[in-house]
C-alpha cells in the first residue's frame, strides 16, 4: 500500500521529469562575433529543430531579417548564416520553430 511520502516522491518525480522535457534551445556562443558576408554563432542546440533567423537590432528593437538558417533537432555545431554584407553593430539570433520563438540572444559584431 501507498503511503503519503511515497505518492508524493511520486509526483515529485514526475514533475522533474516534466521539466526535463522542456525546451531547451540555446547558443552557446559568446556575446561578440566577427563581421563579414556569413555570421558564425558557432554551436546552437535545438531541441525540435527549426530556423536559426538572424535580424538587424538597434536601440532595442528587432529590426529586417538578414539572413535564415535551418537548424537540425539537437545540437549543431559550426552554424553560420549568409547575411550578404558585414553587419557591425547589435544583430538578434533567435531560433524559430513553426513561428514560436523558441529561444534569442543578441550579439554584438565587430
Amino acid at each position: 500500500m501507498f503511503t503519503q511520502k511515497t505518492v508524493l516522491a511520486f509526483a515529485v518525480l514526475i514533475g522533474a521529469s516534466s521539466v526535463a522535457l522542456a525546451d531547451t534551445s540555446y547558443f552557446q556562443q559568446g556575446e561578440k562575433l566577427q563581421a563579414g558576408d556569413q555570421i558564425d554563432v558557432g554551436m546552437v542546440r535545438a531541441d525540435q529543430g527549426g530556423t536559426l533567423e538572424i535580424y538587424s537590432f538597434h536601440c532595442g528593437s528587432k529590426g529586417e531579417l538578414l539572413g535564415t538558417e535551418d537548424l537540425l533537432p539537437g545540437v549543431n555545431s559550426d552554424v553560420r548564416v549568409d547575411v550578404g554584407i558585414g553587419v557591425p553593430g547589435e544583430i538578434l539570433a533567435v531560433i524559430n520553430k513553426d513561428g514560436q520563438e523558441m529561444a534569442y540572444k543578441i550579439f554584438t559584431v565587430e
